[in-house]
């Protein structure tokens, strides 16, 4: 441990950012909260600045000249495979540390805001707005859908 240096063990990511990372990932909040409640993270404050030890792997943060000596990623497939960087600064023998508060979203493939934390209320489902609807409009979908694949093959060669 550097002299100057502290290291504290406790919950410190708070429930709704816990939460809400983890729903953008399509997670079941049931499973989420019985992970949540058996999580303990470990933060370390040096010259004033703390961060968590272990990241995930959209919200970490290192030096570039580290960071160089694993680009480009060896991955086949452009999605599903978000881990490889982690694993390669791990296996770099680096520690990747986390802000000690968010500073960005996750979005992942989310179209549609998180929805808040069940309040036992039932509500009103909401029609959808005019965008919604033109947007799903089946021939409109279909076409958008289309282009969205031929931009993808071309940078992806499939």
């Amino acid at each position: 441990q550097a002299e100057g240096a502290s290291l504290e063990e406790g919950q410190f990511v708070p429930w709704e950012t816990f939460r809400e990372f983890d729903m953008s990932l399509g997670q079941d909040e049931v499973h989420i909260r019985a992970r949540y409640e058996q999580t303990s993270d470990l933060r370390v404050t040096y010259q004033g600045v703390t961060a968590h030890i272990g990241a995930s792997h959209w919200q970490f943060v290192g030096h570039t000249s580290m960071l160089r000596q694993f680009v480009p990623l060896d991955m086949d497939r452009p999605m599903g495979q978000v881990r490889v960087l982690d694993q390669s600064v791990n296996d770099g023998g680096h520690l990747r540390l986390m802000t000690s508060r968010p500073l960005t979203m996750n979005m992942s493939n989310t179209l549609v805001p998180i929805p808040a934390p069940d309040s036992g209320k039932k509500t009103k489902q909401k029609t959808p707005g005019l965008k919604k609807r033109v947007l799903e409009f089946p021939p409109l979908k279909r076409g958008l859908l289309f282009i969205y694949d031929w931009i993808f093959r071309r940078y992806y060669g499939r």
